[in-house]
């Protein structure tokens, strides 16, 4: 070896030093300094590039990348260089030229493949990138993470059965490999084998204890499943490892807000911001144990800071509705409704604020519209039916609420947020004994939750009141409840039929459809049921007006949003009667053909009404109760 090679041997254990150190400017004034004597070295310029990646910036690394493709044009260790550059700022386009150009390079380079086919995954182009992947596999089968990418593309697809087959695949290989245990689980959730999901979970915590994200992810199952206690045990561990976690303290507030303990769900919020002040999650939770507590205005407050950081968000624009609904500010909630619906008509959840909206502003056969479309495009989903729940409660309509309610819980007979709710209902209506029987079913599935212990000491108190009333009337308080245990709780032992329904013994497949029983036959004849409004000929620019979601709430004084049964449902419709869905031949997509926030075209436009929710096949049969008292003290 000469000495002008020792010299740069020399020179370059410096620039490795230098960068072991992380001391990059002055590894790249080394590097430089060599090239200016040889500026057509190949591995010098890959070092100088590969430095700049290091040091995060690509831009620069991409100068050096090109020359060296410009001095030979199929270094393919350059072409996949610079695909994961062009990949890193977005360039997708770019970054698929140059990897299809080292794949024609050399095909037997698996790297190329790897490479292209997660641009393609996060370009979106999911059948090209599980191609790419595929090809790995076949050139290298115990390739872990190429099982990995494949598993997590079919799980983007919404393909969890073939996710799971990936990962497993993968876990042969490599049975503590701590990212596919995670993804394994995850996919197990979405497919409800949770069972399989906390096994998979735990695995991925055995293999990499303390592991935020796993531990956020299996608190999240815990919740589901009402393992509050779990999951508050769990987060708390991992708090004490990490004190300063921002993300675990919002998961911590998310478990209090679960458990109806918001005083100390707030808590964990703010101390969540006062580490990441703009921290969207905590601030997400911060609005919603608000907005739970009747806070709307603060609320309000919160989502103003979420919209500053981040404007695009839709899931902050449908939140942000939500609350403008439950604070009764209903053109603004319309506003950010609209938003949200013209970046995706199809989005399950701005269609349910829509339809929330049209039940705000009394036009139910406009939600029945957007409920239906809802159903079309995933029959699963039941969410609509909670939530317009909660919105015949804000507008005092408490049998219509109550039948939405039922509706939600036949098919989710667990959540114990839809069992609050009616509880609450039935406490509304003065139905005090399925209100306490409902309370009985939270304390069931959670017994850490504030709600059921909450609800009782109300109706023990209401009771209590209602004894002393009797009591000076000369009149018996088993008249009115029948027997009560010395601390004034209902007795619960012989179940009336009202109360097996709303004990959450509900099936959820009815075995024989029954009319729900709402209100007397005097008042039925005033107020027509939901599911009567189905075969009105409706012209699209009645729906969906220009511009707008309803461009006369401009025009229009406050009576507009006035939540009265007068208004609910034009005079003409009250005494029609109309067929089943099954007779409509108006199909969802024509109703949403055009943008909801335009005018249509009345020579086509379809039959609004036809959208109503398919409610025939789900009923019960409530026997209803004399009220006792009319509000919730």
């Amino acid at each position: 070896m000469d000495n002008e090679s020792k010299r740069n041997n020399g020179i370059l254990d410096r620039a490795n030093a230098a960068i072991l150190s992380r001391d990059f400017e002055q590894a790249a004034r080394i590097y430089k300094g060599l090239l200016k004597s040889d500026p057509q070295n190949v591995e010098l310029l890959s070092s100088l590039g590969n430095l700049y990646v290091k040091s995060g910036d690509d831009e620069k690394a991409l100068a050096y990348f090109n020359e060296i493709i410009r001095i030979d044009s199929k270094n393919v260790e350059a072409l996949n260089s610079l695909g994961g550059i062009y990949r890193r700022l977005k360039k997708y386009d770019d970054s698929i030229s140059v990897l299809e150009r080292a794949v024609i390079a050399d095909e037997s380079n698996v790297q190329s493949f790897y490479n292209l086919g997660f641009t393609f995954k996060l370009m979106g182009k999911y059948d090209d990138a599980l191609n790419c992947f595929n090809r790995v596999v076949e050139e290298n089968p115990e390739d872990v993470l190429a099982f990995n990418h494949i598993g997590s593309i079919y799980a983007l697809k919404n393909q969890h059965k073939d996710a799971v087959s990936s990962y497993l695949r993968g876990l042969k290989i490599d049975l503590n490999h701590p990212i596919l245990h995670l993804n394994l689980a995850k996919s197990y959730d979405v497919l409800g084998e949770f069972e399989k999901a906390q096994s998979e979970y735990e695995a991925a915590l055995k293999t990499k204890p303390g592991w935020l994200e796993a531990i956020e992810n299996y608190a999240d199952l815990l919740l589901k499943k009402n393992k509050t206690r779990n999951a508050g045990e769990l987060v708390r561990h991992a708090l004490n490892l990490n004190p300063k976690d921002a993300a675990m303290h919002t998961k911590l507030g998310d478990v209090y807000t679960k458990q109806s303990d918001f005083d100390n769900a707030e808590v964990e919020y703010n101390e969540a911001l006062k580490i990441r002040p703009e921290f969207l999650k905590a601030l997400s939770g911060l609005a919603s144990a608000y907005e739970s507590t009747g806070r709307s205005e603060d609320a309000l407050e919160i989502m103003d800071r979420m919209e500053t950081a981040a404007p695009e968000d839709s899931s902050m624009l449908c939140q942000y509705a939500h609350i403008l609904l439950s604070a009764d500010r209903i053109e603004e909630a319309g506003k950010k409704i609209q938003c949200a619906y013209e970046k995706n008509p199809d989005d399950l959840h701005v269609l349910n604020l829509l339809g929330q909206y049209y039940i705000c502003i009394g036009e139910e056969r406009k939600a029945s519209g957007c409920f239906k479309k809802i159903k079309m495009l995933n029959p699963s989903y039941s969410d609509f039916y909670r939530e317009g729940g909660i919105r015949y409660s804000q507008k005092g309509e408490l049998k219509k609420a109550e039948e939405f309610y039922l509706r939600y819980i036949a098919q989710n007979p667990e959540n114990v947020d839809a069992l609050h709710s009616i509880a609450k209902n039935y406490e509304a209506q003065g139905n005090l004994t399925q209100a306490m029987s409902t309370y009985r079913q939270i304390e069931k599935f959670d017994s850490e939750n504030k709600a059921w212990k909450n609800g009782i000491e109300r109706i023990n108190k209401r009771l209590l009141d209602s004894t002393n009333i009797f009591a000076n009337a000369g009149s018996s308080i088993e008249d009115e409840f029948g027997d009560a245990d010395e601390n004034f709780e209902i007795g619960l032992g012989e179940k009336t039929q009202a109360q097996e329904v709303s004990s959450c013994e509900i099936e959820t497949q009815p075995s024989a459809p029954s009319e729900v029983k709402t209100e007397p036959e005097s008042a039925n004849e005033l107020e027509p049921e939901f599911e009567n409004l189905q075969n009105e000929e409706v012209a699209v620019e009645e729906v969906f007006s220009n511009g707008k979601l309803d461009a006369e709430l401009e025009e229009n004084d406050k009576e507009q949003y006035s939540h009265s049964l007068d208004n609910l449902v034009p005079e003409e419709y009250q005494d029609e009667e109309t067929g089943g869905l099954e007779e409509d031949e108006t199909s969802a997509e024509d109703f949403f053909a055009q943008n909801p926030f335009s005018s249509g075209d009345k020579s086509s436009a379809p039959k609004e009404n036809s959208f109503e929710p398919d409610f025939e096949t789900e009923s019960f049969d409530l026997k209803e109760e004399k009220p006792v008292v009319t509000s919730i003290p």
